[in-house]
């Protein structure tokens, strides 16, 4: 998403906007119960044979800080 979507999405969800900088995209930050959820852009890039592929992600991702043990059963 561009960086404009990412203000007018952050100004619709009530959230926190945040320019791109240089190594990283804009994003927008809500938060909500506690927790911080991040909005952004992931770029992967694949070169084949003179060809460079770029796709854009849009992901959402939430920190967590757990204080007790966790575990996969």
């Amino acid at each position: 998403m561009k960086p404009e979507k990412w203000n007018e999405f952050a100004q619709y969800i009530n959230g926190e906007y945040i320019k791109n900088s240089a190594w990283h995209s804009a994003k927008t930050i809500k938060k909500y119960k506690g927790h911080s959820v991040i909005f952004d852009n992931y770029t992967t890039y694949q070169t084949v044979s003179n060809t460079t592929i770029t796709q854009v992600f849009t992901r959402l991702t939430i920190p967590l800080n757990i204080n007790y043990e966790f575990s996969f059963e």
